[in-house]
């Protein structure tokens, strides 16, 4: 919203002389009255026909120059901007301008410079928008001083302005200094302050950070039910705005709850059929749909639109609108021809209105193609779809998602009339395009709407275009879809993380520079890139946007050379670039599960998932090749049913004897290398060592102990090396700094009482921590239940400590017991080498869809330290809960750091997560910097543990590369079990597995 000055206050003043008058001056004042009512009803058409006619009357008795004449010319301008008839708003408008400035009036003059550019501002004629807010500021300051509350209103507005001009920097100081001026007046104008509040919301919002616009609203609110008490509409606006955000952090429930209450203001104050009333049933009409409360969604839609068609006309751009959300509904509910008529109407509208070539008519035609599609009318799906995209290569950049979404529904097209090429081709610029987008502009938005873009539209796209590659499977497509693989697995938790890492590397003196100039230019191109497209000057704006891009691309570079963990770095990866990097005596597999789409039956929801995999040789060897591994659920099936197995093994060898026990394994695991394992042998060849990316659930498959035809295990034939993607191959620009000491963690005390764990904190930091009473919250609440300590681990630590300290040529530190702590953890600083034994935990994804934070697969797993099964009823600076998580991991400092051991229960299971890899631990421990992480995909015993980890690091002390000492320990505890007891069952040493280049 942009704030002008109250014309009506002004006008108020002027009513009492007007009605003094001779008759016509008499009518002219009772036209004024009754357009002031017209207009408060929201019946905008009768009361900028009575301003009009009271105009005439201004116009005849005083004259075009006289105040009464401009400020009825005003009057009428405001209101065809209402109805969103700009040219005449503009006239009129321009018409009161001139008028006051033949006065004396600087008040008059500045309120008109305002109302003006809010005009230019909405038809996105932001550079005289912008010059207008600068003469409205400069005449404010002048005629009523810097700090007067008009002058902060017109402050704000310039704001706004340079916010959509995408000069953040310059908006920012404007918004916070319009809202510390108008704090001293928030007891006599209360509301005046909520609108500021307000505003700078809206600045928050288009930065992405929701959190920060939340409370704002919430104020403003707060402050207006001050002013005007709780039923007033000027709070249920407010109210309306803050429903609109739930719903796009995605809590419909409070959405739906703060709208209803909107509703319910409105109707009270204004009448059920104001224009405010249209906009609040088409924000509960959005909430309901994702609810799937679709009658009363339908029954929301249909009135808001009829309400807007007799308050603002038949053809006013928001009709378009209510008629687009209207069409969509209908198209979700399969009523075609319904679909089909709102679509076209509201295709009309935004014609005669912006023209055939405006981004809100590309909207229009994509929703028609859709429906076509939806029908079977392929051709004109496909000529709908090409108009839409034609308009958005005009209007938006090559990164933005619209585009991109355009390009993957014509894919979708071609392939269904089997036109491969094309349709892989289409696809490609989708996937590509997408990339650009995801690393611009969603790195800075929110937590909600970068996981609903990925899990919703990003997800569903990717899928979409890997199954035009799978149904041609020619070498070209195998090629591509590597390609997209490449540059999508891991992206979600890298775009998750992205901002923890910007915020612990601001800290860093030497980075921070560096840090804070990209982060600014992401929110300058963040801000053009979701800007309104009706600007006057549009090839000035996608000029800025190319070369914001390319100082994006050199800062990111600079970020990467100074050490800062910037995983996002505006590139593509291509195919060519990580086969280079592939060892002569190496291949990289790639496995993705995902649902293969069948282009015959585009009305279908549900859609068979299979396993995939590429198989990836290095730069001038042979071709990529593409393996089918089959269907995903009988491959889960199986892989579940070795997990079981595995979890009983213990019990088994004590019962049956180890030799019995493992050929029993061995017998199970069998089917499931027959399924995932045979396939990429023939083309693999003699290679041994793989670089392996598994997906899903085969994250959780203990790979080493695999059988295979003659008997062995395939540990005893590869080197398997694990990667999150092959993107991870390619080596980092960043200069290698000064690691600190390695640092130990065993045995926590779980069991410390919050008041224990900070007494701890501040006898080893020797730091105070100023808080009441601390109590720890039932056990009954804790998600995450009681761990029982793990006494052996300590054994374990104080066993390998000479081992790392040889290798690191330095003194290790340990931390067990009651010092094993999450602040300890925390405070490290590039340590060389850690090593964490204690429980892991992955948390399933919460059953209430509305919980965002639950989404985020990097709060769902982590490492449980001192204190965590009672964990504080209250947080704060210096209170932790014992319970570290993933994303709390990624602020860490690892940027030296070489291996991460973690050493544990289950720390190797991560979030499985369809088609973008796992997020587990061992991606934490990488965004952080890490460069290597060994985790267990189960609890093994303390001494087998305390072996195959000495072995290791001794290993590594020759100098043999982390890899290569893991396998030998592996191989070296086979042949010692085979020797002593006749038989080396996988539970003993196939757990560990690594991570990393």
């Amino acid at each position: 919203m942009i704030l002008r000055f109250c014309l009506m206050t002004i006008l108020g003043l002027l009513l009492p002389a007007m009605t003094l008058l001779a008759q016509d001056q008499a009518e002219m004042g009772r036209l004024v009255g009754v357009g002031q009512k017209l207009q408060k009803e929201g019946r905008f058409i009768e009361a900028v026909g009575t301003y009009n006619r009271a105009g005439e009357i201004a116009l005849k008795v005083f004259g075009p120059n006289h105040k009464y004449t401009a400020t009825l010319h005003a009057l009428s301008g405001g209101i065809y901007r209402e109805l969103g008839r700009y040219p005449e708003a503009e006239q009129k408008l321009e018409k009161a301008l001139v008028a006051y400035e033949q006065g004396s009036n600087p008040d008059l003059i500045a309120e008109a410079f305002n109302n003006l550019g809010a005009v230019k501002y909405e038809v996105g004629k932001y550079d005289e928008a912008l010059n207008l807010y600068q003469r409205a500021l400069k005449s404010m300051e002048s005629s009523l001083g810097p700090d007067a509350p008009g002058t902060a209103v017109a402050r704000s507005n310039l704001a706004g302005t340079y916010a959509r001009l995408g000069q953040v920097a310059l908006a920012e100081p404007l918004y916070v200094r319009s809202v510390n001026t108008l704090e001293s007046y928030r007891d006599e104008q209360p509301a005046q302050l909520g609108d500021a509040l307000a505003n700078h919301a809206n600045f928050y919002l288009s930065q992405g950070e929701m959190s920060r616009a939340v409370p704002l609203v919430q104020r403003a609110v707060l402050l207006k039910q001050k002013q005007y008490g709780e039923q007033h509409f000027e709070v249920a606006r407010t109210l309306n705005n803050l429903g609109a955000i739930y719903s796009k952090m995605g809590q419909y429930d409070k959405a739906e709850e703060t709208l209803h209450q909107t509703l319910q203001i409105l109707e009270k104050t204004l009448g059920p059929d104001h224009a405010d009333v249209a906009r609040a049933l088409t924000n509960l009409a959005e909430v309901e749909k994702k609810l799937k409360k679709f009658d009363r969604a339908e029954v929301d839609y249909k009135r808001g639109l009829q309400i807007r068609e007799a308050a603002l006309g038949p053809d006013h751009l928001d009709v378009a609108t209510s008629l687009e959300h209207l069409s969509t509904f209908y198209q979700l509910v399969a009523r075609y021809p319904e679909a089909t008529a709102a679509a076209e109407r509201s295709l009309k509208i935004r014609r005669q209105k912006l023209g055939n070539d405006q981004i809100p008519v590309a909207y229009c035609l994509s929703s028609l193609a859709s429906i076509s599609l939806c029908q079977k009318k392929n051709s004109e799906a496909e000529e709908l779809y090409n108009q839409a995209l034609q308009i958005r290569q005009k209007h938006l950049p090559a990164h933005h998602s619209e585009l991109a979404e355009s390009n993957a529904s014509l894919g979708w097209v071609y392939a269904t009339t089997g036109r491969m090429d094309q349709s892989l081709e289409a696809f490609d610029k989708s996937r590509r395009g997408n990339r650009g987008y995801v690393e611009q502009v969603l790195s800075v938005l929110s937590e909600p709407e970068q996981i609903t873009f990925l899990k919703n539209v990003d997800q569903v796209v990717y899928h979409i275009a890997l199954s035009s590659a799978y149904s041609q499977k020619s070498q070209k497509a195998i090629d591509t879809s590597a390609t997209w693989v490449l540059n999508s697995k891991g992206i979600a938790q890298e775009i998750l993380a992205q901002k923890a890492l910007v915020s612990r590397d601001a800290t860093d003196p030497l980075i921070a520079t560096v840090s804070q100039t990209l982060v600014a230019i992401r929110k300058q191109l963040a801000t053009l890139a979701l800007a309104g497209f009706q600007t006057a000057d549009e090839r000035a704006r996608r000029q800025k946007m190319e070369e914001l891009s390319q100082r994006e691309a050199e800062i990111a570079r600079q970020m990467d050379q100074v050490g800062g963990r910037l995983v996002l770095k505006g590139e593509f990866v291509e195919l060519d670039a990580i086969r280079k990097n592939i060892a002569d005596d190496a291949a990289l597999v790639e496995i993705t599960r995902f649902r293969v789409h069948d282009f015959r039956d585009p009305l279908r929801e549900e859609f068979p998932e299979r396993y995939v995999a590429w198989i990836i040789p290095p730069l001038g060897e042979a071709n990529v090749k593409f393996v089918d591994l089959g269907p995903v659920e009988p491959i889960d099936a199986l892989i579940f049913s070795i997990r079981e197995k595995l979890a009983t093994s213990l019990k088994e060898i004590r019962e049956s004897g180890e030799d019995e026990a493992e050929q029993d394994l061995k017998k199970s695991m069998q089917p499931l290398a027959k399924l995932v394992l045979e396939p990429l042998l023939a083309d693999l060849g003699d290679i041994q060592k793989v670089y392996l990316s598994p997906d899903s659930n085969l994250w959780i498959v203990p790979w080493s102990a695999m059988p295979l035809a003659d008997g062995k295990y395939a540990v005893e034939k590869f080197d398997f090396r694990f990667l999150i993607s092959g993107r991870d191959l390619i080596p980092s620009e960043r200069k290698k700094g000064t690691a600190s000491r390695p640092m130990l963690f065993a045995n926590p005390n779980y069991d410390l009482t919050p008041a224990e764990v900070q007494a701890a904190t501040q006898e080893l930091f020797k730091r105070t921590v100023e808080s009441g009473p601390i109590h720890a919250i039932p056990a009954t609440l804790n998600r995450l239940g009681q761990v029982a300590r793990l006494p052996g681990t300590q054994i374990e630590a104080m066993a390998i400590q000479p081992k790392i300290e040889a290798l690191a040529n330095t003194q290790a530190y340990l931390y067990s017991d009651k010092w094993a702590l999450e602040a300890v953890f925390k405070s490290m600083r590039q340590p060389q080498i850690v090593v964490l034994s204690t429980h892991g935990f992955f948390l399933e994804t919460d059953v209430d869809k509305n919980a965002t934070e639950s989404a985020n697969p990097l709060l769902r797993c982590g490492l449980l330290l001192a204190g965590c099964n009672k964990p504080s009823a209250i947080m704060g600076d210096g209170i932790e809960d014992g319970i570290l998580t993933g994303l709390e991991i990624v602020a860490t400092d690892l940027r030296n750091t070489d291996l991460v051991v973690l050493s544990a229960c289950e720390t190797g299971l991560g979030q499985v997560q369809n088609g973008e890899g796992v997020a587990g631990l061992r991606q934490a421990f990488q965004l952080a910097g890490a460069r290597a992480v060994v985790a267990t995909l189960w609890q093994i015993p303390d001494r087998e543990t305390s072996q195959l980890m000495t072995d290791f690091f001794s290993q590594l002390s020759e100098g043999t590369d982390q890899s290569a000492a893991l396998r030998n320990a592996q191989l070296k505890m086979m042949t010692v079990r085979r020797n002593r007891d006749g038989s080396a069952h996988p539970f003993f040493w196939a757990a560990f597995t690594i991570t990393g280049r």
